[in-house]
């Protein structure tokens, strides 16, 4: 799968320099297993324009956290069930998700000269993770996102 990305990713830069762009339009979307809150989360960056070769919008980056689970034996002792990469909020999932794709994609884009313009879930307050990146141009929020919250 990250072969995949990364070819995908390297595919849409290579779109984007042949017509004399600079901006890699993409949305970052958090999937979670079951609900929110959830023990495990996927994100993904997800070209915004059409690619020759693929029947949908191709994934160029993407990342899972999960957190460790456990439980309690028979004879009362915590035992280690599955091992997860992360410990923290579901909030802070979802940073943690947007900084790791962030770190695989930087290079390539580095790499082309180009930037991204990237929306992002209404709720994620990722402005100072986002503002921070030398790669980000513009950060759009899905506002419909956030009225399925509301």
């Amino acid at each position: 799968a990250e072969k995949s990305a990364n070819q995908a990713l390297r595919l849409a830069c290579e779109y984007i320099k042949n017509i004399d762009e600079k901006i890699l339009p993409i949305s970052f979307d958090v999937s979670w297993s079951h609900v929110r809150n959830a023990n495990q989360a996927s994100g993904e960056f997800i070209f915004a324009k059409k690619l020759d070769g693929y029947p949908y919008k191709p994934i160029l980056g993407f990342h899972y956290v999960e957190k460790l689970r456990k439980r309690k034996n028979k004879d009362g002792e915590t035992v280690i069930v599955h091992e997860g990469n992360h410990e923290k909020s579901s909030r802070q999932m979802e940073h943690a998700i947007l900084i790791a794709i962030l770190q695989k994609v930087s290079p390539i884009l580095e790499e082309f000269d180009l930037l991204l313009d990237i929306g992002i879930d209404g709720d994620l307050e990722s402005n100072k993770t986002l503002g921070t990146v030398a790669i980000v141009n513009q950060i759009f929020a899905d506002l419909k996102h956030v009225s399925k919250l509301i």
